[in-house]
């Protein structure tokens, strides 16, 4: 409104009063992560908890203001977060054989006349794909409250999965009888299995964008 009447007659409400206006209308909102457990010994909880912080504080909400945890600044409501239920399945091997037939070009004769002669035949080779796959999975817990309250106002899960998968191949018979990228393929080597660090870095990145995409959407009156 303050914004409106400048917009009619520049200077009707004073920069200092609209700035008073909008400390006053901001919600002050304090973000409590539980359960700061580690995951596998190496997967530091902290530093996700310090990304969802840091990504959630980088808003354009004008009436909404994210306090660090050294902060000492009387707080409108408190959003809980956990990280909770961080799996890494086993590995998932599956293999696929097929045999694979061209005619080919064997070479070339020359008959009693003198003439070149083209001799054709089939073929063959045994092709095999080989597949490794391993699926990570985490939950991300939210809940929404008013300082001093235990009853939430909302609470929202978010799943995430990951799934790593890589394939290559072996063949046994003549290689004119598959394609170029068949070859390729046969020519990778084995893939090194990842390890669980990286499976749950992998698995947990995109919680921390859609929990922050979600706490602006609950905060868009703050715009």
């Amino acid at each position: 409104h303050f914004e409106d009447a400048n917009n009619y007659v520049r200077g009707t409400v004073p920069i200092k009063q609209m700035e008073e206006a909008r400390i006053q209308g901001t919600v002050v909102v304090k973000l409590n992560f539980i359960n700061k457990r580690s995951f596998f010994k190496t997967f530091n909880t902290k530093i996700f908890y310090n990304e969802v912080r840091n990504t959630f504080k980088n808003t354009d909400h004008r009436f909404l203001y994210v306090i660090e945890e050294d902060e000492n600044i009387e707080v409108d409501e408190v959003i809980d977060v956990e990280l909770n239920e961080v799996l890494v399945s086993g590995m998932s091997r599956d293999k696929n054989t097929k045999t694979y037939t061209k005619r080919v070009l064997l070479g070339e004769i020359e008959n009693e006349k003198g003439e070149v002669i083209k001799e054709y035949g089939d073929v063959s080779a045994e092709y095999t794909i080989h597949s490794n796959s391993l699926s990570s999975s985490a939950i991300l817990m939210i809940a929404r409250k008013n300082y001093g309250s235990d009853a939430p106002q909302f609470k929202k899960v978010i799943p995430s999965t990951y799934t790593w998968t890589q394939e290559w191949a072996r063949f046994n018979g003549d290689e004119r009888a598959l394609t170029e990228q068949q070859i390729e393929m046969a020519e990778r080597s084995a893939p090194a299995i990842p390890n669980p660090l990286f499976m749950m870095e992998q698995v947990t990145a995109p919680l921390i964008r859609d929990c922050s995409t979600f706490l602006w959407s609950q905060y868009d009156y703050l715009r």
